[in-house]
């Protein structure tokens, strides 16, 4: 069954009066998946929030405890390098020790040689003056033969004296360059240890940093399988939200489709609406208006105009006849256009239908009506001088009476 414009006009009455019944139309056109949208949405934007939460608090840990290995392996390399120094610095003490030990050695060495040396011109200044006392003898021998034997005597036992005292000295030599050796021997063995200890640390060291290397590569591989799973995650949470973005352009075309019947339904509506009550709108310019049904103006639009242009003048949505209010004598044709929001080409399909109307000896107005008008639709009304009627509001009159006189071609 057909409905006509007065079933749509009662339908629509009904709907905005009726919240439960145009709730339960709403609910029957829409689908269950639509219906259940907002929930899905809800809770697949909740999970993303606490997954990217979660997530931001592990990277943060890791980042974390990345740091702190970072801080305590330069906390170590610096406690290293101040060890290595201290042992650098101990080694060069000892190697100052030694070369001082060397240095005094020498000195002693250099003061013995010199006290030898020092004995031995003794010895030969002691050796001249026996000499020389020799000679005296030999030129009183006869008279000192007894001094001499004593005298001889008296050197031997001297001789003998020196003779110890120098095996003395040798042996005291002999026994510190033994000592000597030994203390050099300790020093060696000193170095020795320090040498296996800095091995035993070195090789303690390198340990130590292969088993950090090792957590940072379990790390790495951690880190890596995490983001392999993250990625695996976010691949879930892209497939579902493709998914979603599928049913919402669904029902976003579902809805396009729905506004469009509702706009045409809003269209007719208002149509119907201009039709009816054409003289509330219009009695103030036009009296005794009334709409004009296309089969009244047939005949003199078919003599001057062609098919085509007698069926584009009936398709106007309004076509009204009244007298002019300011020249009650004169009756005008009305043809007007109307939409929720009227644009330019409402504006120019009103002026080509009334200026066809004009042609075929029909004195006519162009009007447009509705509830908003665009700017563009504005400046082109004010241009063609085409009537704007506007919530009862009718603007542009007198710019319209002026085509009565000089109609358009």
């Amino acid at each position: 069954m057909a409905l006509n414009t007065s079933d749509i006009e009662q339908l629509i009455e009904i709907l905005r009066n009726d919240p439960e019944l145009r709730r339960r139309v709403f609910v029957a056109l829409a689908t269950d998946e639509f219906l259940a949208l907002p929930a899905k949405v809800d809770r697949l934007t909740n999970e993303i929030i606490a997954y990217r939460q979660a997530s931001e608090e592990r990277f943060a840990r890791i980042e974390a405890a990345l740091e702190r290995q970072t801080e305590e392996f330069v906390a170590y390399r610096q406690v290293s390098e101040e060890r290595f120094a201290r042992i650098e610095a101990a080694l060069e003490r000892q190697a100052e020790e030694l070369a001082a030990y060397r240095q005094a050695s020498e000195e002693r060495f250099a003061r013995i040689e010199a006290a030898l040396e020092r004995q031995t011109e003794e010895f030969v200044a002691y050796r001249q003056v026996s000499e020389e006392r020799f000679a005296r003898i030999e030129a009183a021998l006869e008279r000192q033969a007894e001094e001499l034997a004593a005298y001889r005597q008296a050197s031997e036992e001297r001789f003998a004296r020196i003779e110890a005292a120098l095996e003395r000295q040798t042996e005291e030599f002999v026994a510190y360059r033994q000592v000597s050796e030994e203390r050099f021997a300790r020093i060696e063995a000193a170095l020795e240890r320090q040498a296996e200890e800095l091995a035993a640390y070195r090789q303690a060291s390198e340990e130590r940093f292969a088993r950090i290397e090792a957590a940072l590569e379990r790390q790495t591989e951690e880190l890596a399988a995490y983001r392999q799973v993250s990625e695996e995650r976010f691949a879930d949470i892209s497939a579902a939200l493709n998914e979603l973005i599928r049913v919402v352009t669904e029902h976003s075309e579902w809805l396009r489709r729905l506004d469009r019947d509702v706009s045409q339904l809003k269209g007719w509506y208002l149509e119907y609406h201009y039709q009816k009550h054409v003289h509330a709108y219009m009695g103030t310019v036009l009296r005794r208006i009334r709409v004009v049904e296309p089969p009244d103006v047939e005949e003199p639009l078919r003599q001057a105009l062609s098919n085509e242009e007698v069926v584009d003048v009936f398709r106007a949505d309004v076509l009204a006849r009244g007298r002019l209010a300011s020249a009650p004598d004169k009756e005008v044709y009305l043809v007007m256009e109307v939409s929720a929001v009227v644009d330019t080409t409402d504006v120019a399909r009103a002026r080509r239908r009334a200026d066809l109307m004009s042609r075929a000896g029909l004195e006519c107005l162009a009007a447009v009506a509705g509830q908003e008008l665009t700017e563009e639709a504005r400046l082109e009304a004010q241009h063609s001088r085409v009537l704007c009627v506007l919530d009862g509001n009718v603007q542009g009159w007198d710019d319209a009476l002026d085509t009565l006189a000089s109609p358009q071609p």
